[in-house]
């Protein structure tokens, strides 16, 4: 089945600069924001060497790779995001993955909080990636800041679009590894929770 397009609109503020973007998302992760990409670095094997970043936005895992003598390769739907990856000479590109039919082999792909904006779209998401890669590291936010008060909440709600309108849904821990089951029965995958600690959770998924 094909993927359902969708129009293209206005970004939200924190994804039209890298640096703007690193600090609301250190903000919103105290303490925790580069932890998160040690946590998913931490998981990848030796044998591991070329790696796909989907929606990467930062350059994290990008120098982590560089620094571990991996390939890289990054696709991110935000140009901004892009040229600064390829001026530090990364190896990015503008990609919209839903209109992506077919995805560069790797020994493994990463995609980090990002899943939410493909929930309506998950079998055509999943059925590429795993034509690709034998394994998938996905790190997921399973608490919803948008709907607290304050100042998080505020700067939740300012990182609500890249580019598809405003966007409500979120998963819970429950809705998710609930649509894993649902996604593994129906694709044939396998799939495990490695870390589930404070508001994010980190799945491996492989063929």
């Amino acid at each position: 089945m094909s993927p359902q397009r969708i129009k293209i609109k206005p970004i939200s503020l924190i994804y039209r600069n890298v640096c703007l973007y690193r600090l609301i998302m250190s903000l919103l992760y105290p303490g925790q924001y580069r932890a998160r990409f040690a946590a998913v670095t931490s998981c990848l094997h030796p044998e591991e060497r070329s790696v796909l970043e989907l929606c990467f936005g930062d350059v994290i895992l990008a120098r982590y790779c560089l620094n571990s003598n991996r390939r890289w390769t990054g696709f991110d739907i935000n140009d901004s995001f892009v040229r600064h990856a390829k001026k530090l000479g990364f190896d990015a590109y503008c990609v919209d993955i839903l209109n992506k039919l077919e995805l560069p082999s790797s020994d493994v792909c990463i995609m980090m909080g990002s899943l939410y904006h493909f929930h309506e779209n998950l079998p055509f998401i999943f059925r590429n990636i795993l034509t690709a890669t034998p394994r998938l590291l996905l790190m997921e936010p399973v608490e919803n800041f948008s709907s607290r008060p304050g100042v998080i909440g505020a700067l939740a709600r300012l990182s609500a679009s890249v580019g598809k309108g405003d966007e409500a849904f979120r998963f819970t821990r429950t809705s998710l590894t609930d649509r894993m089951d649902e996604l593994s029965r129906q694709l044939g995958f396998s799939w495990r929770i490695i870390s589930a600690q404070g508001r994010q959770i980190l799945l491996e998924i492989h063929r």
